[in-house]
């Protein structure tokens, strides 16, 4: 099987293509393209294209004032949600409703749009998160906002913004989401092709006070597919957990280094790193 065609678009989003005809909608694969004979840079740029012309058109239309939260709910045929990817859109949105909106995309036939709250966003982030994890095609529990150039661009405010909480909340959901769909699908394929490599799950906790953080577990002596995460958790077979680092900071100590072809990214580790690094890492977090 060949996948479809596609390229990344917003963190754990990828953008694909469609033909959509009256009675039916394909996805592009790569015999399509090279049956029409061009490139895929030429196919997405196509698309990118007709984007911007539905963009436009739903630019001209009436938008209403004064109102908490607007619903774009897709018959099929409107590819509202796609609208995030057109560049300039999202802002010019804010300009029409009188300021910075915040844009939801929990499914994806739904577009939500709301102003920026002042304060709190939390009664906006927990409709998003109920309809996301009810929804049979969920798509994002992330806001995202009008970034450099135009382009939507995941709403990530600093610590101590009143709508940081919030914000990670969603951040560890959708990741938490995707690396669970993904270990259970490479789990199978590795089992049925007798391959032995452990394909990590992605954890998360949040501590009082704090915000939420994502973990990655390399424990000694297992080949492991490591997610990415915020902090990595040294654990022995033996003795159980020992430490966390920041993903950063092992990184950058032993060269992690991402599998080909997998998204979200995945780092193969085998035995954990040398005493002396590992003394580094205990220290630096001491």
């Amino acid at each position: 099987m060949r996948p479809p065609i596609s390229r990344a678009a917003l963190p754990y989003l990828k953008e694909l293509v469609v033909v959509d005809q009256p009675d039916a909608m394909a996805y592009v694969v790569p015999d399509r393209v090279d049956e029409w004979g061009v490139s895929a840079e030429e196919v997405f740029a196509a698309a990118r294209a007709n984007l911007a012309e539905m963009a436009r058109i739903s630019l001209d239309q009436p938008w209403p004032s004064g109102q908490p939260l607007i619903s774009m709910l897709d018959d099929g045929d409107a590819y509202f949600t796609s609208l995030l990817l057109a560049p300039g859109w999202l802002a010019e949105v804010g300009e029409r409703l009188g300021g910075p909106v915040l844009a939801f995309a929990p499914d994806n036939n739904t577009l939500l749009l709301c102003p920026l709250p002042e304060s709190t966003a939390e009664p906006f982030y927990a409709l998003v998160d109920q309809h996301f994890k009810e929804a049979p095609r969920s798509l994002s529990p992330v806001g995202y906002v009008a970034g450099p150039q135009g382009r939507a661009a995941a709403y990530s405010p600093p610590p101590g913004h009143p709508h940081h909480l919030s914000a990670r909340r969603a951040e560890t959901l959708l990741a938490l989401t995707e690396y669970h769909g993904q270990t259970n699908w490479l789990s199978e394929q590795y089992a049925q092709a007798g391959v032995e490599v452990h394909v990590g799950g992605l954890l998360a906790a949040e501590p009082v006070g704090g915000a939420p953080e994502t973990i990655a577990v390399w424990t000694a002596g297992v080949t492991t597919l490591l997610p990415k995460a915020d902090t990595i958790a040294f654990v022995h077979p033996d003795a159980g957990p020992q430490f966390r680092a920041p993903w950063d900071a092992v990184a950058e100590r032993v060269g992690l280094e991402s599998e080909p072809l997998l998204a979200p990214a995945r780092y193969r580790v085998e035995d954990w790193p040398s005493p002396e690094v590992l003394a580094d890492l205990r220290q630096e977090i001491a």
